[in-house]
């Protein structure tokens, strides 16, 4: 059982009891401040997706081998993506990119040399809606069914993994992620690059969160491409100065690759 049908089922038992054994006008006002904590608490579990509120959500890899994972958002992008993958390859890491369906179509050969280089590519909607966790099962399941078709015929096989835009989930993302084959993942250390106003805060930021097994949350577009370039070298440097090696994320979190 989810945390979001759990916390459903006793908020009902809950305003049940009240509506059963409070007295008076006392009752009304128990049953609505428990509707009101219920709103709340799914507000906050469609906001975090490390709470996985809605279902299983893969936020950190195996711990054990002091190994981290880079992953990227919101490409493909011509001014940054190519950046990075030249920048990976100098460093000889192998990352996962959650592309967005629109920008695919757009920029198909970008993809191709993302996968072609040895990066895993991954589902992360077709348009990016920033309003799209307000959609139903069909709603949801055209985005990201529409992205999973559009990378099967880029690359002859569909993506197993989604990121959700923001990561932002709700009470149908899941039954629709199985219907597709996907796995769900989030972060738990993200640089927040795309708005940073240096590179060094982002640093900053990453190193406060990172540890043995990380899934890091970083962006190819989206924001001023020599930065989020430069995040990414810097990040490496610092990250490789600690210890931490990378490795591609379905490895990182044990799934074959």
């Amino acid at each position: 059982m989810s945390r979001f049908r759990a916390a459903t089922l006793a908020c009902l038992l809950g305003g049940a009891a009240m509506a059963l054994v409070a007295p008076g006008p006392w009752k009304w006002r128990l049953i609505a401040g428990l509707a009101f904590f219920y709103l709340i608490l799914v507000g906050v579990g469609a906001t975090f997706i490390q709470l996985a509120f809605f279902g299983p959500a893969i936020c950190r890899g195996r711990p054990g081998q002091n190994r981290v994972s880079l992953t990227f958002d919101d490409g493909p992008d011509p001014r940054g993506t190519p950046l990075i993958l030249d920048l990976l390859d100098r460093f000889h890491i192998k990352a996962a990119f959650f592309v967005i369906g629109d920008r695919a179509g757009q920029y198909p050969d970008l993809v191709r040399r993302t996968a072609a280089r040895g990066h895993l590519v991954g589902n992360h909607s077709q348009r990016h809606l920033w309003w799209g966790n307000f959609l139903g099962s069909g709603g949801l399941y055209r985005e990201i069914q529409t992205t999973q078709s559009a990378l099967h015929d880029l690359l002859g096989t569909a993506p197993s993994y989604f990121r959700s835009p923001m990561g932002f989930t709700n009470p149908h993302l899941q039954g629709v992620l199985q219907r597709l084959g996907l796995t769900l993942v989030g972060w738990d250390v993200r640089g927040l690059d795309q708005r940073a106003s240096s590179p060094e805060k982002v640093i900053r930021r990453l190193l406060r969160g990172v540890r043995d097994g990380s899934i890091i949350l970083l962006h190819d577009g989206g924001g001023d491409p020599q930065q989020l370039a430069a995040v990414v070298q810097e990040a490496v440097q610092a990250l490789e100065a600690r210890g931490f090696t990378f490795v591609r994320l379905d490895e990182l979190i044990g799934e074959p690759v």
